[in-house]
């Protein structure tokens, strides 16, 4: 039997009331109405994870293994506030991850809401078309020669697509991501700056052809439209 060890107080618990209960753990599981296998998995999950199954903890408390009630709710509590800190902990990571990758671009919007035909749209590159990364270092820039950049950006690309996306009608206009978690901003096709509005930037969509997985680009409709 491999040893078992736990970063959560829950799980903890739970190692402790198996050795108390001084049977291995198979035996265990069928003494708390448990098949071994079933039981040996959701016993590893709480100790692993923190969490589980709640039936697990119904029964072992309606068992004659069971640790006292208000020791077994305050390692559940203590639980539960270890793994909100590690979700916090978590997207804390994640946010810092995307913000240093991020680099700032341009993004058209569609005319349409949604794609008259979404695999077409998905095979043809999504948004890729009238998306366009800005140089590095952008965001340092004086205001003006961000400006000039965008301008000229905006321009070439509404110029190289003759204004109009594949699938979702005419470019009515372009939007700025600058800042990673800031509002873009709007401009007209003609790079004209606008304002800042509410909007999120393309998402990713896979595309599944006979069984083969394409991902793509797949704008966020509604969201990016002024």
């Amino acid at each position: 039997m491999k040893q078992r060890f736990s970063s959560y107080p829950i799980g903890e618990l739970l190692i402790a009331t198996l050795r108390e209960s001084g049977l291995k753990l198979p035996d265990f599981m069928r003494a708390i109405g448990y098949s071994p296998n079933n039981g040996i998995a959701t016993f590893d999950q709480w100790i692993a994870k923190g969490h589980g199954n709640p039936l697990f903890l119904e029964r072992l408390t309606n068992s004659r293994f069971a640790p006292p009630l208000q020791q077994l709710r305050g390692a559940l509590a203590e639980t539960e506030q270890i793994r909100a800190q590690e979700k916090s902990n978590e997207k804390l990571r994640r946010f810092e991850e995307e913000r240093s990758a991020f680099r700032p671009f341009v993004q058209g919007i569609a005319e349409l809401s949604r794609p008259t035909s979404i695999t077409m749209f998905a095979l043809t590159g999504g948004p890729k078309r009238y998306t366009v990364e800005l140089p590095a270092g952008f965001s340092g820039l004086p205001n003006g020669e961000r400006e000039r950049i965008a301008y000229d950006t905006i321009r070439e690309n509404y110029a190289a697509n003759n204004g109009r996306t594949l699938f979702m009608g005419k470019i009515v206009g372009y939007l700025l991501f600058q800042e990673y978690g800031e509002r873009p901003h709007h401009y007209s096709v003609e790079g004209r700056l606008l304002g800042a509005i509410d909007a999120r930037p393309a998402q990713n969509a896979v595309l599944t052809v006979n069984g083969r997985p394409l991902p793509h680009g797949l704008l966020a409709l509604q969201s990016m439209r002024p």
